[in-house]
């Protein structure tokens, strides 16, 4: 299994939600905390990419999590833009890229993407017939590849992934081996509006809910 990066992507806007995604609370932790931790267990290191314009607490609460941020090179360029900066920074081979409104990644199912990768420059999820940009495993060398698409303004993930694979240069990974791993594909599950919030801190179990106002020495 090769070395990870791992890469976050965190320059939306989140116009519906209203507030930063990252910084919201999920189960008593900010949601980028809780990404960073299921990271921090299979890779070697951690890349947010924020937006030039960014001015929320996002970058400095990544650099209290011992995050590497680094600004997208293509502004508002979509998610496209986010993967290729997160790739440009790594230092590894293999990342593995994620946006910061997935509040329940989990180590296991990246472990097994990344024991994918074999010959491959990307493996992704479908689920429910929709490849997962969002939650894939990508060669670090296919920075260029998605430069040039953004110079000719082609910015969607999808077909850039659908590309690969009709290439054989990308496996698709189904949603039966996903649902092995996390049978109700919690992985999967965003935040993008107040609705969605609800429902996911409604998803929690009790040993996933974190007191944040007590502290190891005491209240």
């Amino acid at each position: 299994m090769d070395a990870l990066t791992g890469i976050i992507v965190a320059g939306g806007r989140a116009s519906r939600l209203g507030q930063s995604k990252p910084l919201v609370r999920v189960g008593g932790q900010l949601m980028l905390a809780r990404i960073a931790a299921a990271l921090d267990k299979v890779c070697a290191e951690t890349v947010l990419v924020v937006r030039t314009d960014q001015d929320d607490a996002v970058a400095d609460t990544a650099l209290s999590l011992r995050m590497h941020v680094v600004v997208d090179n293509f502004p508002d360029a979509g998610p496209l833009g986010g993967i290729e900066a997160g790739l440009r920074a790594a230092t590894t081979d293999i990342a593995f890229v994620t946006g910061a409104d997935h509040p329940f990644v989990s180590s296991e199912l990246i472990s097994a993407l990344n024991n994918r990768t074999e010959d491959y420059d990307a493996v992704v999820p479908e689920i429910n017939n929709l490849l997962q940009p969002l939650h894939a495993i990508y060669r670090a060398s296919l920075a260029d590849e998605m430069a040039t698409a953004l110079q000719e303004d082609l910015r969607s993930p999808m077909n850039f992934l659908r590309e690969l694979i009709n290439a054989n240069r990308a496996v698709v990974y189904p949603e039966e081996h996903a649902r092995a791993i996390d049978p109700d594909l919690r992985s999967f599950v965003d935040v993008d509006n107040p609705d969605d919030l609800t429902r996911a801190r409604g998803m929690l179990r009790k040993s996933e809910v974190i007191r944040p106002d007590i502290r190891g020495t005491g209240i």
